[in-house]
């Protein structure tokens, strides 16, 4: 009898010993969701609790090395030079903190944007299609027309809006111009495009 007491109360002891030491380790279930790893605190941030909303921040990640290798092994797979990688990309026009996206809504700070649709000419494929949508600013000078921007322009050598990335920008006898180029076509536009005739720059591209 005193063999089974013994027994039964070892058993209560242990079991209560690794009660506590998983406590210790892993917590009582009470953290927050920001102490977690893989997950973002929203405290501080708006949000409406009558539909749900809430606003929820761009991932970021610390591993460094894991990126610098990807970035090597990219390289390495492509057996080309920087130079021969580097493509022509648009301007940083909608920095990060004119960003908020929600679950259920994105808001975008953009001072007098307007909204595009383009026809199925393939010259812009695959970044442009007929289902893309766009958003689009006015430029108020030539210096916020950038190597690398999708413009809409109208061009003296065919009726309507052409919109096709800036493919180098110069000066000559005339002043300012833009060479512009679609990325689907073989060779460059005709002609040189003048600051007039440039009627809007493409700043987001919607899917």
């Amino acid at each position: 009898m005193n063999k089974a007491w013994t027994a039964l109360v070892i058993v209560f002891l242990l079991g209560w010993a690794s009660s506590e030491v998983y406590s210790t380790i892993f917590g009582d279930g009470k953290e927050s969701a920001s102490a977690m790893p893989g997950y973002y605190s929203f405290e501080g941030l708006p949000q409406d609790e009558s539909d749900g909303m809430q606003q929820i921040e761009a991932p970021k990640s610390n591993d460094d090395a894991n990126i610098r290798r990807f970035d090597l092994l990219e390289k390495l797979l492509a057996q080309e030079s920087e130079d021969d990688r580097e493509k022509l990309s648009p301007y940083d026009w909608i920095k990060q903190d004119q960003i908020q996206v929600y679950n259920n809504m994105v808001i975008i700070r953009l001072k007098n944007p307007q909204w595009a649709r383009f026809t199925d000419t393939k010259s812009m494929d695959p970044v442009i299609d007929s289902s893309s949508h766009a958003l689009e600013i006015v430029p108020e000078s030539e210096e916020e027309v950038h190597e690398g921007d999708i413009v809409a322009y109208e061009s003296v050598y065919k009726k309507g809006i052409i919109t096709h990335r800036v493919a180098k920008i110069g000066k000559d006898s005339e002043g300012w111009y833009a060479v512009m180029k679609g990325d689907n076509n073989p060779g460059n536009d005709p002609g040189r495009v003048r600051f007039s005739q440039i009627r809007r720059v493409v700043v987001a591209v919607i899917y």
